[in-house]
């Protein structure tokens, strides 16, 4: 048969076994060695009577790979982010050709023994999410974090992937005056600035903008 050369039986028994053990994720089946279907013919002799009989043999899928890595869709969550916000979906990247169950869940390092148990970040399936109670706050300077993923796919090694996850800065600060003198004066007749005033917004994102008012506003810029 066409992958006979897969196969061994014995002469006086009749078990036919593989000769080395398959591989669904590399077949070795087939005309072009490609295929899970594998096809023998096994020959019986006695008395110079023989009989032949066609065996097909299928190589079924096993979870035996374990998971090598990961990907995160999106790394970055802004300050003020409410609890549940999607901050990234997770994938990974398994040898097992398919049907595996992955299972993420948060830890402290990139060894995997210890659960996270703070409420920056939380898990949801296979997205990363804003936790219960984040601390995000990028004006006081978290500007990121470090979080640890581990996956598991129920049968083989787990693996840890380390993910940075940026801070994004929001528009939250209200401006401050500093060093204000409410009371300036300046000579008759004098043109050309009068007084300097220092704004103080620690925000990087977003503008703000001077306005005047009052009775006199019209007479100043």
């Amino acid at each position: 048969g066409t992958d006979s050369d897969l196969f061994s039986i014995g002469s006086s028994d009749g078990v036919l076994t593989f000769s080395s053990a398959p591989d669904f994720e590399d077949p070795g089946c087939g005309a072009n060695d490609d295929s899970n279907t594998c096809t023998v013919i096994v020959t019986a002799t006695a008395n110079s009577q023989s009989d032949t009989n066609t065996i097909t043999v299928t190589v079924t899928n096993l979870n035996d790979n374990s998971p090598t890595d990961m990907a995160l869709s999106a790394t970055s969550a802004a300050e003020n982010a409410a609890t549940g916000t999607d901050i990234g979906t997770l994938s990974t990247t398994d040898g097992d050709a398919s049907g595996n169950s992955h299972v993420y869940t948060l830890v402290t390092d990139s060894g995997g023994a210890t659960a996270y148990s703070g409420t920056d970040f939380a898990i949801d399936s296979a997205v990363l999410e804003v936790g219960s109670s984040p601390g995000f706050n990028y004006d006081s300077g978290t500007t990121s974090y470090t979080v640890y993923v581990k996956v598991a796919d129920g049968s083989n090694t787990a693996h840890v992937e380390a993910f940075p996850i940026s801070i994004t800065d929001v528009n939250d600060q209200t401006p401050t005056f500093t060093d204000v003198d409410s009371t300036p004066s300046a000579e008759e007749m004098a043109t050309g600035a009068f007084e300097t005033y220092t704004i103080v917004d620690t925000d990087t994102v977003g503008t703000y903008e001077c306005t005047l008012g009052g009775a006199d506003a019209a007479d100043i810029t």
